[in-house]
């Protein structure tokens, strides 16, 4: 179990249901669909670097690795939650 904790492929693994969703919504039309989506599957990709930043940091648990770490974990979700909002607010139905 600790291999599982400590392997560089946990979190786009655990995230890769929100690469699914991203590509589904991706080619569903529309543009308020392609921004939705696209952010989705880029927020995806950058959980690669923030399972690198945070893979970092378990090693060697200092204040400044803790912070990038955190950092790339604060842009995945604003990548992610922006993106969403943004598709949403050029929604034509909406």
């Amino acid at each position: 179990m600790k291999s599982l904790l400590t392997s560089r492929w946990l979190w786009p693994v655990a995230a890769s249901p929100l690469l699914l969703i991203g590509v589904l919504v991706l080619v569903g039309g529309g543009v308020h669909r392609v921004v939705a989506g696209a952010s989705l599957v880029l927020g995806w990709a950058l959980t690669i670097p923030f399972g690198a930043a945070e893979r970092r940091w378990r090693a060697n648990p200092t204040p400044t690795l803790q912070l990038a770490a955190a950092g790339w974990a604060l842009l995945v979700l604003a990548v992610m939650l922006g993106g969403l909002w943004w598709g949403m607010s050029l929604d034509p139905e909406a």
